[in-house]
């Protein structure tokens, strides 16, 4: 009889470290590919950081006899759907001598709309305003871009008093952080979804256009997905605790309410944290985080619902004996 009780000892011991074994040579490659993502995920999020500081190239236009207005994007308010943009003139050389201007020069920008004059002799031809967006929508955030057709000309002073329109053209370029300039000029097609009809290109035809379009760098973006998909997988956790504590299949621990309910609240500060802080109500919050925080709500109302129920009673305190 021991030597049998020996012999099902060993059997349950080796069939314990074939187990052990097996998982073993599981979890292995199971670490190894989770390593294996990290570093694509953090490869590829630090290769979208540095593609989205780095400036675009700048389009160029060879024409020494036209004025080139520079439009730099520097800032943007997308709640109220403004961008803040550079102005920069580039006189040509016949209305210049030694570095300054020879006539009145003026710039109107039809759209915006904004007038900007230089006088002769000045030798500095910029401005800071402020353009509204047409087209632009701050609940789509972080999918949401800003557009705004640029119509300008550029005339000097003639000796009459009236204008006299000067060839123009006009560049849009230029980076600011979080955001992305795409870089255009009035000799490049317009961007999809901009078409204009012959009766305006006959009007314009004195006239320069271009679209400023600012939108969402792509780390913006890479880090907003990804703080999506961490709320989303710890919501999953919650609900598959909850479950396996609702069906008995672990241990109920008191404590663990706590790990629920801190989830639960950590949640909104990682909201309101994004980048670019989005206000509450833009489509993300519709399509994931008010899910998120309800999936969150349903484990831990599962949780304290299978702890009142499966939870044992309190052991009664002992009934004193009295002293005769």
């Amino acid at each position: 009889m021991p030597d049998a009780a020996d012999d099902v000892e060993g059997a349950a011991e080796g069939a314990t470290g074939a187990r052990t074994s097996r998982l073993r040579r599981l979890v292995a490659p199971v670490w190894l590919g989770a390593l294996f993502a990290f570093l694509l995920v953090y490869l590829g999020v630090n290769l979208l950081y540095g593609l989205s500081t780095a400036k675009p190239d700048l389009p160029v236009i060879d024409a020494p006899d036209r004025v080139v207005v520079y439009l730099s994007p520097i800032g943007l308010t997308p709640a109220e759907d403004r961008i803040k943009v550079n102005v920069l003139v580039d006189p040509p050389e016949q209305l210049l001598r030694d570095g300054a201007l020879t006539e009145d020069l003026t710039v109107h920008l039809v759209t915006v709309p904004k007038t900007l004059s230089f006088e002769a002799g000045s030798r500095t031809w910029g401005a800071e305003i402020e353009v509204i967006a047409t087209e632009g929508s701050y609940e789509r955030y972080p999918l949401d871009r800003y557009e705004q057709v640029i119509v300008l000309y550029a005339a000097t002073a003639a000796p009459d008093g009236s204008e006299q329109v000067v060839a123009s053209d006009v560049v849009i370029w230029g980076k600011f952080p979080g955001w992305r300039v795409l870089p255009t000029s009035s000799r490049a097609p317009l961007p999809d979804g901009w078409v204009l009809d012959d009766a305006t290109r006959a009007s314009l035809t004195d006239m320069s256009l271009a679209v400023v379009t600012v939108a969402r760098s792509g780390s913006t973006m890479t880090i907003v997905v990804l703080w999506l998909t961490a709320m989303v997988v710890l919501t999953a956790l919650a609900l598959v605790v909850a479950r396996a504590v609702a069906s008995r299949r672990r241990r109920i621990e008191a404590t663990m309410a706590s790990w629920f309910a801190a989830l639960l609240f950590a949640m909104v500060p990682l909201r309101t944290n994004l980048p670019g802080a989005p206000p509450i109500g833009v489509w993300i919050d519709f399509l994931v985080f008010l899910w998120v925080i309800l999936g969150l709500m349903v484990a831990l109302a599962v949780f304290i619902g299978s702890w009142l129920r499966f939870s044992p009673p309190p052991t009664p305190p002992e009934s004193s004996t009295k002293l005769s």
